[in-house]
């Protein structure tokens, strides 16, 4: 075999996984950028403090620009557990919240692009554009399992 055919593969792997830092999160250097999806210039980020546990830390649900941060979920830094819901799906993972008398939900699926579902007095679906594909991860997982948020 020549160079050039065993050189193409790790290239392809090199730029799929190059795809995932290139979209930016609301969250800071000090914590763990969950999920994050750009819709146009909005980015949505779930960020969280490190570690996580039954007892400690906490999530949080960011929506806005990189300038200005126009939404947080919890409005403060709190626990995830009774503020989240987290679960395994078919075919993905989904992550709910309650605020305001609107119900909000990512859907991620195993392939394809998620979706931010707003449903309160009028219906809202948001497709990202591009994502980091994180809440079906196995350290996703672990962190909502750890927190006794997941389903």
């Amino acid at each position: 075999m020549n160079k050039i055919s065993l050189t193409v593969p790790y290239i392809f792997i090199l730029l799929a996984g190059s795809s995932y830092a290139e979209v930016s999160s609301l969250c800071g250097k000090e914590e763990n950028a969950v999920w994050s999806c750009q819709t146009g210039k909005k980015i949505y980020s779930l960020c969280a403090s490190m570690p996580v546990t039954e007892t400690t830390g906490y999530v949080q649900y960011r929506a806005g620009t990189k300038d200005k941060i126009t939404f947080n979920f919890p409005a403060t830094h709190q626990h995830p557990k009774g503020n989240f819901e987290y679960g395994l799906l078919p075919q993905g993972a989904f992550l709910t919240f309650n605020n305001g008398g609107y119900e909000y939900r990512i859907n991620e699926p195993l392939i394809g692009q998620p979706i931010i579902i707003v449903s309160g007095k009028d219906n809202t679906i948001l497709q990202c554009n591009d994502s980091t594909q994180s809440l079906t991860n196995n350290a996703t997982i672990d962190l909502f399992r750890s927190a006794g948020v997941f389903q």
